[in-house]
């Protein structure tokens, strides 16, 4: 640890001592007295139409995420940017003269240090409102640089002081100044390690014969100086920043005695001295948040100063050797620099022609942004984090012949565009034309094939991992799915139905099927003797699309089997005895949305004794149904649908419709006494054949009757008695022609049919 200065040191630090014609470190020399008392009177004017402005919100997932924020150094706000269309979709009020800004790493705060009021302001960046404000900051003089961990956990303020030089940290945690770090000379700038684990400031020497590195022990109980690294000949900090793996720090540093300028890299693991790369640019004072590392190594700096040709020199930061820096025009006299969201370009700030300019690290032109910036100095951008694959895609056995949809499920902060490949994950060497969507089809397969995807956004690519397509010879199973109600005779919700797979496999295999009851709800288990059932209980009556599929022990799964059906529990109807019908009206939709033509089919009833339902055919207790009329046309729009539910039994009722299986026998039936009156009115009364004979014609009229009704004869068959008891009646929609995409509306029609007295 470093002993503190001395009034005799104090004395000799050549970076805290104004010499002829030349400003302390950070304040900016560009502009005349006269303009600096013109920029005083425009601030009251900007910040007075500032007040009105909106705080421009930037939550995630949003058009306008992410952000770039701009403090308005001689102002009192702070101008937010969209960075998906460079333009400024508001200002912060941000106190008076906001200069230094941080984001947190996870990009939900913003802290600004407004450097006339000492303090530091938490800005909610979701909302664009003031959360917090933090006093208690040591030093004596305006703040020059906030910068927070890479872990969000602490907030550092940068004071150079001429006789109270700090570095404050804050707890984000509790926004609340804990410490300072022990042995600081002269700071600027300070940036940090991946972990977190050390801090980097660009200080002069203790011994006042240079500039230095300070390396700081982060997780110290009080922060510490525990290194240093020298450079001589320069006696002028400015900003500092660190490459992505944390390998080199580098940090600005001039003498404007001499005219010179350059960027000093060291290797914060190692005692050697730092690489000096020199700029050959005479400025007199560097940016303290001016500076950044590209992810590869590609650093930038704004060149700002009295003496400046109003341009970003970048170069690759290096210990080894000294490249020749290159230079892109930008506004005049930039000031801070901030690396924009996904690395792919660099926003510097330019503080006397009152602009923003955005440099493409591509093609290295150059974007200017207007407007409401006044004096602009600190920069800050959102990181944008690569693409989560949340739901990857699965590896499937398919029959020879035959095609696989691969889906993938994607979050980004940014948006993300998509391209599937075939091979294995990473193979980018086949890509798969247009398939750029979150699911994929891919051709007829004879072959086991892979694919994967791979979602990029502006912070990069991620990729999926490999979906093998397994081709077999073998043949998937079949199933069907019936649904009816079950449960008690309360048409409420809850509301219960059971949901049984009828299915078989080619080869024999065992098969385990899945009902998906469409509210994030499944039932699996193995099919016996050909059947699995499950009974499931809906929390809401509602539209649930029930879904059923079996896999074999080979893999393969049999084609899903879809009920999108619409429960629609009705209300108690009159109870009737056996042979009665009954007559309910319900309110229906059509299921699909589109206008279909459809008949109503009674496919099952349901008797409940105590917990045990009993599923029976509906026609094996003499039930049946119709709508009235007996075709609907459902429409998108509800309309009332009125069903009547027919009995069998002694009582007298309205006859139930009959299918046409059940006319002919009837109408054969009926004219045979008529039939036979005839033949006796015109045989002969006195014949000695008697009456026997009389029925002659009769005979040759019943089988004329018989053979033109396609021969044979059938007596009528006698409809099964409805028994007494209380029924749940599935009640189903049956499109009128073909509809392979029809989707059934199932009603639950209670009925109770009385003993017959």
């Amino acid at each position: 640890m470093r002993e503190p200065r001395s009034s005799k040191a104090k004395s000799q630090c050549r970076s805290c001592q104004r010499r002829p014609g030349q400003t302390p470190v950070g304040e900016v020399t560009h502009m005349s007295q006269l303009m600096r008392a013109w920029k005083l009177v425009a601030a009251f004017i900007v910040t007075a139409t500032f007040a009105v402005a909106q705080s421009p919100a930037c939550p995630p997932n949003t058009a306008d995420y992410p952000c770039v924020y701009v403090a308005n150094g001689n102002g009192s706000t702070v101008s937010v940017i969209n960075a998906n269309t460079n333009r400024v979709i508001g200002t912060i009020n941000a106190g008076k003269l906001p200069r230094p800004l941080a984001l947190t790493p996870d990009n939900t705060l913003l802290y600004v240090v407004p450097t006339a009021s000492f303090e530091v302001l938490v800005i909610d960046t979701a909302t664009g409102s003031l959360t917090d404000t933090i006093q208690g900051l040591v030093g004596d003089t305006p703040p020059v640089q906030i910068a927070i961990t890479p872990d969000g956990k602490f907030a550092y303020v940068v004071i150079p002081g001429s006789d109270v030089p700090a570095v404050n940290r804050i707890d984000t945690s509790t926004n609340q100044v804990v410490d300072q770090v022990i042995g600081v000379v002269s700071p600027t700038a300070i940036a940090f390690s991946p972990d977190s684990t050390r801090a980097y400031i660009a200080d002069a020497c203790s011994n006042f014969t240079g500039v230095c590195i300070d390396i700081v022990d982060t997780t110290a109980s009080t922060p510490d100086v525990i290194k240093t690294l020298p450079v001589d000949s320069y006696f002028i900090t400015g900003s500092i920043a660190v490459t992505a793996d944390g390998s080199i720090v580098c940090f600005s540093i001039a003498d404007p005695d001499l005219g010179n300028t350059a960027v000093a890299c060291a290797d914060p693991a190692s005692d050697n001295p730092p690489n000096v790369i020199p700029l050959n640019q005479a400025i007199q004072a560097l940016p303290t948040y001016g500076m950044a590392i590209l992810p590869n190594n590609v650093l930038y700096l704004s060149e700002g100063g009295a003496n400046s040709p109003n341009d970003v020199a970048f170069f690759t930061a290096t210990l080894t050797s000294t490249p020749t820096p290159t230079q892109v025009q930008v506004g005049n006299m930039p000031i801070g620099l901030a690396i924009g969201p996904g690395g792919g370009s660099i926003y510097v700030s330019n503080a006397a022609d009152d602009t923003v300019s955005v440099i493409d690290v591509e093609s290295n032109s150059v974007n200017t942004i207007s407007g409401t910036f006044f004096g602009p100095q600190g920069v800050a951008a959102m990181t944008a984090a690569p693409p989560v694959i949340s739901t990857q895609p699965s590896s499937q056995t398919i029959l020879s012949g035959t095609s696989a949809t691969l889906s993938v499920s994607v979050t980004s902060s940014a948006p993300a565009t998509l391209q599937w490949y075939q091979g294995q994950s990473g193979d980018a060497s086949i890509p798969i034309e247009g398939a750029v969507g979150s699911s994929y089809t891919t051709p007829a397969l004879t072959a086991t094939t892979s694919y994967w995807v791979q979602a990029t956004n502006i912070a990069g690519p991620v990729n999926s991992n490999t979906a093998t397509i397994t081709v077999t010879t073998n043949h998937p199973p079949s199933c069907t799915l019936s649904v009816a109600g079950a449960g008690s005779q309360t048409f409420t919700t809850p509301f219960s139905v059971v949901a049984t797979a009828n299915c078989s496999d080619p080869q024999g295999a065992t098969l385990t099927a899945s009902i998906d009851f469409g509210d994030g709800t499944t039932a699996t288990g193995v099919v016996t003797n050909g059947a699995y059932s499950a009974t499931h209980t809906y929390e809401s009556v509602n539209s649930f699309p029930i879904q059923l599929t079996a896999t074999d022990s080979f893999g393969l799964q049999s084609s899903p089997a879809l009920y999108s059906w619409t429960i629609v529990p009705t209300t108690e109807t009159t109870p009737v005895f056996s042979g009665q019908s009954s007559t309910v009206t319900v309110t229906l939709v059509s299921p699909s949305g589109q206008s279909e033509e459809v008949t109503f089919e009674c496919t099952t009833v349901t008797t409940v004794n105590g917990t045990t339902a009993t599923f029976t055919p509906a026609l094996d207790v003499g039930i049946s149904c119709n709508s009235v009329p007996s075709q609907i046309t459902l429409m998108s729009t509800p309309q009332t649908v009125t069903l009547e539910i027919h009995t069998t039994g002694p009582a007298l009722a309205q006859a139930p419709p009959l299918g046409p299986h059940q006319i002919w026998p009837y109408a054969f039936w009926l004219p045979l006494p008529a039939v036979a009156l005839a033949g006796i009115a015109v045989w002969p009364r006195r014949s000695r054949t008697g009456w026997a004979n009389a029925f002659a014609p009769a005979a040759l009229a019943f089988l004329a009757l018989a053979i033109s009704c396609g021969g044979g004869f059938t007596a009528p068959t006698v409809e099964s008695i409805t028994p007494a008891g209380n029924y749940q009646v599935t009640v189903i929609d049956l499109p009128v022609g073909t509809n392979s995409g029809f989707e059934q509306t199932s009603l639950i029609v209670p009925l109770t049919v009385s003993p017959f007295q």
